[in-house]
């Protein structure tokens, strides 16, 4: 092996001091013969040459650039019912161009076979009859859909997007572990991370001409209208999103918005006539097309799975008479049975007559006799699956298997062969990754994307890669490991810009104020106003009892004060009157109640509770709100607002955090009153908040003024600073407090 160049080695020993390879895996950074990539070698300031503190400086930059200006979405996701940040890592992954023209006609073959036994099992069935297809493999398995099958008129495609979930095995072979045929995810993410990248690295994107992902897009949205059987000007095409408890939800907002979609759930269709509806305040708006992000059994509880109620009643009988294109069509999950992948070779040698050029890990389906014999003599080498469950999360390994228990499991397999493959455990190949200022080796997995464009399969030129510190923390699933990288594709020549947007050459109807906004989202606009309302109306009266306790209260303005914190919800368990033989022990009391009433996130009339409401309101329009919008309501998360694991018992603590509430509620509420559309949706939005803004002054009211206080002047004085409007009052009526002037005053800024 020669040795590396002393620009490589110098290189390596001051930037690199922390990355390290571990033997027998494949390095995307360093070569075998000890020189840095060339796909690498700008990036990381080999050329021209940086030296390590200037390196250490320019990614810790970069990583902080990412926290200051996250992606887009800045979403959740949930993996085992733990929420994962969707981070990503300033140092992207680069392929090089042979590289990349190698692994695109790979995956341009595999989605053509997978869409050509689709369109097959789904419509003739001449594999099966010509026995090339195993019958157990397509019967057996719960993912077929015999509702989907369709012998005449049959779609001249069931694919029209494609993913593959691909790792580098030790010897540098691009290896596919799972193909993702039925409503593929991931894609949303991957322009996100390409555009905070180019912003961040703006100078190596332009210097290293680097594939856009914009043409993708744009062949992936012709490609859906060039499906539809009428050609409509302006075609309604929807994104049918799984809600928001899915854990690609924040996606599936953002790329309605990025392709200009509307972002709906099964809620917002119905089935009229045999035609999609779209349900809006203005009526029912005919939907053309879906880009479906669902699976194949939650569509249709009328014909796919009746004993659920999720779904559109119909649905597949719409799609079955051409009444609207689905993207993927009905019945795709089929292909993504791991079982299809361990015969994938043998039928694109038969159907295209040429060996399978981006191959699957290797994986034997037990179903074959020969197959299920290697993997009985080998079973301590192998991984068992089931053969037809997407998800690797009942894996078993064979080395584990002992005893009684690896009898069971050979009589399993003896008795129902065709349930059940074995593979290999996969070797992922090592990137560059920044960790705790130092850039080290971690395995990755990366998925890539092909789709269906005017006769030919076009490859979106990047992807998605997931990285870990260990490999068992990698798997199929596109929400595994700890961090997100952009993959970044070297061309050979000067890239041209793409943009998503029309080139004008077509005329659009004016409107003014849009009603086709989705009955849901209206409601969820009207529950957001109103928790938003009530957080804020809460955290001023918190935030008023916290700065008066923090002070020095004389006996006599002690029952006053006892009144406001008591009136902060019902909740908090305080007599009606304070101990008058223990000062301090009031003071103690006042203080837990208003600590708990922030703190305490079980209590359902607390602030964390209404809080919680803004995000889960705000989480379901993702797509209706704006960046700057969803950047203050995403930090109003508790795991924000409060950084420390244990609530520290400091009155200044929970006075600093009211404050950033507060700011965080008036930004936007600015936003909303200055930058929103005066449309349906801010209507909605604005009726939630007046409705809740006169409850809270009735309650305070109620709570208050109500009962009999001698010391009233207080008790109205507090209500002017909790309502923010001392200075208002006291610039028109001076010191002079009375229940008539306050009242007025109040009621009057409540209908402002």
């Amino acid at each position: 092996m020669p040795d590396p160049t002393s620009k490589d080695a110098e290189f390596l020993a001051d930037a690199l001091s922390s990355y390290r390879c571990p033997v027998g895996k494949y390095d995307e950074l360093v070569g075998p013969d000890g020189c840095v990539r060339a796909g690498y070698r700008r990036l990381l300031g080999v050329e021209p040459a940086l030296s390590g503190p200037e390196i250490y400086v320019r990614w810790k930059a970069a990583k902080q650039s990412l926290r200051d200006n996250p992606p887009a979405s800045t979403g959740q996701l949930i993996k085992s019912g733990i929420p994962q940040s969707w981070e990503l890592d300033p140092v992207p992954c680069v392929l090089e161009p042979h590289v990349w023209a190698e692994l695109s006609e790979g995956l341009r073959q595999r989605m053509q076979l997978i869409d050509w036994i689709l369109s097959d099992v789904y419509g003739p069935q001449n594999l099966l009859r010509d026995g090339l297809l195993p019958p157990a493999l397509l019967y057996a398995a719960p993912s077929y859909l015999r509702a989907a099958r369709r012998m005449d008129d049959q779609p001249k495609r069931m694919l029209h997007l494609y993913a593959a979930q691909i790792a580098r095995s030790a010897s540098g072979q691009w290896l596919v572990m799972a193909d993702r045929t039925q409503g593929p995810s991931g894609c949303g993410h991957a322009v996100e991370n390409r555009l905070a990248m180019s912003r961040i690295l703006s100078d190596d994107f332009q210097s290293m001409r680097i594939e856009r992902l914009a043409g993708f897009f744009a062949s992936l949205r012709q490609s859906i209208q060039d499906a539809l059987p009428t050609k409509e000007k302006n075609p309604r095409i929807a994104l049918l999103s799984p809600g928001v408890q899915s854990q690609t939800y924040f996606e599936d907002a953002y790329l309605a918005r990025y392709l200009g979609y509307s972002l709906s759930q099964t809620a917002d269709l119905t089935v009229r006539g045999g035609n999609i509806y779209l349900k809006t305040l203005g009526g029912l708006v005919r939907v053309d097309a879906i880009l479906r992000r669902i699976a194949d059994m939650k569509c249709d509880p009328l014909e796919l799975d009746a004993s659920g109620s999720e779904g559109v009643p119909g649905l597949t009988q719409a799609s079955r008479d051409g009444r609207v294109v689905l993207a993927n069509a009905l019945g795709t999950g089929w292909g993504e049975s791991p079982a299809l992948m361990a015969i994938l070779p043998k039928l694109c040698q038969t159907l295209l007559g040429e060996p399978l050029k981006l191959e699957s890990s290797p994986i034997w389906w037990c179903g074959d006799p020969e197959s299920m014999t290697f993997v009985l003599e080998n079973l301590d080498q192998l991984i068992l699956r089931d053969a037809f469950v997407r998800h690797s999360a009942n894996q078993v390994f064979g080395r584990e298997l002992k005893g009684m228990e690896r009898s069971q499991w050979i009589d399993k397999i003896r008795a129902q062969p065709w349930a059940f493959v074995a593979m290999l455990p996969m070797q992922y190949g090592h990137v560059p990754t920044w960790v705790h200022n130092h850039i080290v080796a971690w395995p990755a997995v990366y998925r890539f994307f092909a789709c269906f464009h005017r006769g030919k399969i076009e490859v979106m030129p990047g992807g998605v890669c997931r990285v870990a510190e260990s490999e068992d923390q990698l798997d199929e699933s596109l929400v595994s490991g700890y961090m997100s990288k952009d993959v970044w594709v070297m061309s050979k020549g000067t890239v041209k810009p793409i943009s998503l947007l029309t080139s004008g050459k077509q005329s659009v109807e004016l409107k003014r104020s849009a009603m086709d906004l989705p009955s849901r989202v209206a409601e969820h606009l009207f529950w957001l106003g109103r928790f938003a309302e009530r957080a804020e109306f809460m955290t001023r009266h918190a935030r008023y009892c916290t700065s008066q306790l923090t002070s020095e209260l004389s006996s006599d303005v002690l029952g006053s004060h006892w009144q406001v914190v008591r009136s902060l919800a019902e909740s908090t368990g305080m007599e009606a009157e304070p101990p008058a033989e223990s000062p301090e022990e009031a003071m103690h009391t006042m203080r837990t109640a208003v600590r708990d009433f922030l703190f305490d996130r079980s209590k359902s009339d607390g602030i964390a509770a209404a809080i919680q409401g803004i995000l889960r309101n705000a989480e379901n329009i993702r797509d209706r709100l704006s960046l700057d919008s969803w950047q203050f309501i995403s930090r109003l998360d508790y795991s924000v607002l409060i950084p420390w694991a244990n609530p520290r018992d400091r009155m200044g603590d929970t006075l600093l955090i009211l404050n950033q509430i507060i700011s965080l509620l008036s930004a936007f509420s600015g936003l909303a009153s200055e930058s929103m559309t005066r449309g349906p949706g801010w209507h909605f939005l604005d009726l939630g908040r007046r409705i809740e803004r006169g409850q809270n002054l009735l309650r305070l009211i109620d709570t208050l003024l109500v009962p009999i206080n001698r010391n009233y002047r207080q008790i109205l004085e507090s209500m002017l600073d909790i309502c923010d409007s001392s200075m208002t009052y006291r610039y028109r009526y001076l010191m002079s407090y009375e229940i008539g002037p306050v009242l007025d005053l109040l009621v009057w800024i409540c209908w402002l």
